[in-house]
């Protein structure tokens, strides 16, 4: 029998050997049966990380074995949890080799010098070693940079393997030792697939591509073995990529001969496998050149899921969905990355419905799945639809991590809800240990609340980890609230702590200046964003030193400013000169620069309406007639667009809201036509409108400048009774005037992301929408407008009731409406 083994060993090989030498063992008893099933259930629940309940399993049985105690020795290693894996060692009732091993390979991967003693000194206590034992000890010194110690080790060992070589190669690699790196690899007596591979990924991490070519010219050169060649030219492939040589690997990938389908090329070179046309693929992927991408996969032979997944990712990073969909639709199977990746590209066009879609239909979810889609609401200001996903994956038993809990207190940041940035900020400090993002979006959070002492608290705390985000934050934060001197001094640390600067800093610090009235300092910083930092300005640097300016008088200077640039001004510079020039009743600066936004936007009747109102303050109404006339035709031709019956039930005060979607419980803002008919329905020769930064403009750049464009803040006169310049509305509504400047409370306004705080009004912009003679009160009901009274500013005073507004109401913008003068 023995030797019938012995020469089926020789020419079947191990595997056949082990088949027949089972019929010469005795049968298995069930308490070796028993042990194996046990040892299999504690090996397989080790190895996928679930520990605790191996431990329970091995706990629980009646009788252990080695097996069973290196099972959860190993599972406790794999953890880095050395202190219970030595506890468990120093308890065994008997050690083989394995359980020293597996010792000393936990002690040796985890980074330090005290651990590498621990296993070293295990080492030198083992009753007998192994050449795993020499390796893993040469492995860890290397990593740990101590190669004096390794290479000792190395000469020192009985007989090395060619992973003993490799770890000498790998080790040198690591610690930047390229020269003899390459010596011992020449040296090297037998070479395996691992090898070449090694030197050439290493040499190119240490930047040395064109040696890693070298070297595979090299050993193509001395008939190294085909399928380690073709390891070494996917890795070779993949580093030019790297380095945006796209061309160089393309001209490797040619190199390779197709594959016959064996595993061979053609004329009898190594061929291509899946991994090199992936890896070829990856190249113009990562280029942008989806083109040669597409081409690449269409030769393609056979494809697995990184091929499918690759394209995927190459369409959505261009941003085409609908090629990555019919992509996703011809995958056979498609695996979770690619649910997570369609789903992840369709939140950056901001088609949410999609999302929706797709993540309903997952058949598996898992971490990243719920982040892609609490992002993908957030980054589309969304938000109460990320709370709603944000609140079902508690309810589905999904853990938030650091990602989850960072999107989650940018959203409260974005509807500025203290109460729930201060729940989200308890359940950080009980899940997971704040680290720079999520102390940054803490910071975002809390400064954007108006918790500006809570801010500043986190600030100091972060100490060494602050990054340029945690100072823009901070100084966003004092600049938004008005702490303008605040503001610039937390700049001034920064600069002094030798913290780069962003255009978003200088943006903000320019805001700053802007409130605390600092002209030349705002041009000083200006001018060192080039000077100094190398920043070039963008059109909202600009719009913000206009800003700095014109609030100040400099109207002029602010004028030659915009005429200097190096750029076509946009509406929010001619904007923020227009409310100034408002607020200085300069009327020469306000016509260029109304002017302007109206050759921007033709269809805009704000640049009519405040232009308007300056010449009806001052008298000049043959002006006023010219403009109103224009005026008129804007507003017209704008309505044109909706349907009458849209119009109709616009003019009614009862105008009922369509319902909503789950997904789109937040108050919409208004629209531009919206803005428009609002004017036309109120004009009618008796209608006096006072709007303080209701409307958001939908223009973010605009929003965050506090600039003057359309319909926001803007004080409309009655333009039928405008002809007779002692008019009693055109008495009020100077007087009203005088509480309406756009710049003078800027930090008043309403940004479009504060339109969806919890706390703001319950009706629609729509809903607000009145017809001449009404007005709609703080609880919804419709009544008569009363006698003419002083007024206060209309967002601290309800008309009807004579009452002041609570803090909740004040988030509504009443209009009033006059009597007809008839």
């Amino acid at each position: 029998m023995l030797r019938c083994i012995s020469a089926v060993v020789s020419k079947r090989g191990f595997l056949r050997a082990r088949l027949l030498s089972s019929y010469t063992r005795p049968h298995r008893s069930a308490q070796d049966l028993y042990l194996y099933e046990f040892n299999k259930k504690i090996s397989n629940l080790a190895k996928n990380g679930r520990i605790d309940e191996a431990r329970a399993l091995f706990d629980q049985m009646e009788e252990t074995n080695t097996v069973s105690w290196n099972a959860i020795i190993r599972g406790y290693v794999k953890r880095r949890e050395m202190a219970k894996a030595r506890k468990l060692f120093d308890e065994m009732p008997q050690r083989d080799i394995v359980s020293w091993n597996l010792m000393i390979s936990g002690y040796v991967s985890c980074h330090g010098i005290r651990f590498l003693k621990e296993g070293r000194n295990l080492f030198d206590r083992m009753p007998e070693r192994d050449i795993v034992s020499w390796n893993t000890m040469i492995s860890g010194y290397a990593k740990n940079g101590r190669m004096d110690e390794a290479l000792w080790m190395f000469k020192l060992m009985p007989g090395g393997d060619v992973v003993s070589w490799n770890a000498i190669v790998t080790g040198f690699l690591q610690n930047g030792d390229v020269a003899r790196a390459i010596e011992y690899f020449e040296r090297m007596p037998e070479r395996d697939a691992a090898s070449l591979s090694a030197l050439v990924s290493g040499l190119i991490r240490n930047g040395e591509l064109d040696e890693a070519a070298r070297v595979v010219v090299r050993f193509e050169r001395d008939g190294g073995r085909k399928e380690n060649l073709l390891q070494a030219y996917n890795t070779l492939i993949a580093g030019y990529g790297r380095r945006d040589r796209v061309d160089e690997a393309r001209k490797l990938f040619d190199q390779i001969r197709f594959c016959d389908g064996k595993g061979k090329g053609g004329d009898g070179r190594f061929g291509r496998n899946v991994v090199s046309w992936n890896t070829m693929i990856m190249c113009y992927v990562k280029a942008g050149n989806i083109v040669s991408a597409r081409e690449l996969f269409e030769q393609m032979m056979e494809r697995d899921t990184i091929s499918w997944n690759t394209m995927i990712s190459g369409y959505v990073n261009m941003l085409d969905m609908d090629e990555a969909s019919r992509l996703f639709c011809e995958m056979p199977n498609p695996d979770i990355y690619s649910w997570n990746k369609m789903i992840a590209g369709h939140a950056q066009i901001g088609d949410l419905d999609r999302v929706n879609d797709l993540f309903r239909r997952m058949p598996q979810k898992n971490l990243v799945s719920w982040n892609s889609v609490i992002t993908g609401y957030e980054k589309n200001y969304e938000y109460i639809g990320a709370i709603k996903i944000f609140i079902q994956m508690q309810v589905e038993g999904e853990k938030p991590d650091r990602h989850t809990l960072s999107s989650v207190l940018s959203v409260s940041a974005g509807i500025v809800d203290l109460q729930l940035g201060m729940q989200i900020h308890q359940l950080v400090t009980k899940t997971v240990i704040p680290d720079v993002p999520i102390n940054n979006a803490l910071i975002t959070m809390y400064s954007r609340c108006g918790a500006i002492i809570e801010a500043g608290k986190l600030f100091d705390e972060v100490k060494l980890q602050k990054e340029v985000i945690s100072w823009n934050a901070m100084i966003g934060g004092y600049a938004s609230h008005g702490y303008a001197v605040e503001a610039l001094e937390v700049f001034k640390l920064m600069k002094s702590f030798d913290v780069r600067p962003t255009h978003i800093t200088f943006i903000s610090v320019l805001h700053a200046c802007a409130h605390a009235g600092l002209v030349e300092e705002g041009r000083v910083i200006f001018e060192s964003m080039a000077g100094e930092f190398g920043i070039e300005p963008s059109v909202e640097h600009y719009a913000s030193l206009v800003d700095v300016m014109s609030r100040h008088g400099q109207l002029e200077q602010a004028l030659d400013l915009i005429n200097s640039m190096p750029f076509e001004p946009n509406k929010a510079v001619w904007g923020a000169l227009l409310g100034a020039a408002k607020v200085h009743n300069n009327i020469e600066v306000a016509r260029v620069a109304a002017e302007a936004l109206i050759r921007l936007e033709p269809d805009s009747s704000g640049p009519y309406v405040l232009l308007y109102n300056m010449y009806a303050d001052v008298g000049q109404w043959d002006s006023a007639s010219e403009l109103k006339g224009c005026s008129e035709q804007v507003c017209f031709n704008s309505l044109s667009k909706k349907s009458s019956e849209q119009v109709q039930l616009q003019k009614s005060s009862k105008h009922e809201q369509p319902k909503k979607s789950s997904e789109q419980e937040q108050p919409k803002e208004s629209s531009e036509q919206e803005q428009l008919l609002l004017i036309l329905l109120l004009w009618n020769g008796k209608t006096l409108i006072n709007m303080k930064n209701f409307f958001a403009t939908g223009d973010r750049e605009n929003d965050a400048n506090n600039d003057v464009a359309a319909v926001v803040s803007v004080a409309a006169t009655d333009f039928a009774a405008a002809d007779e310049a002692n008019n009693d509305f055109a008495a009020d509504h100077r007087a009203d005037s005088a509480h309406l400047d756009p710049h003078a409370d800027s930090e008043e306004s309403i940004d479009r992301r504060n339109l969806s705080n919890t706390r703001s009004s319950p009706f629609s912009a729509s809903q607000q929408i009145l017809s001449p003679a009404v007005i709609v009160s703080s609880s919804g009901n419709t009544r008569s407008r009363p006698e003419r009274e002083h007024r206060r500013p209309l967002w601290m005073r309800d008309y009807v009731s004579g009452e002041d507004l609570s803090e909740e109401e004040s988030y509504m913008v009443m209009f009033a409406a006059a009597d007809d003068p008839a």
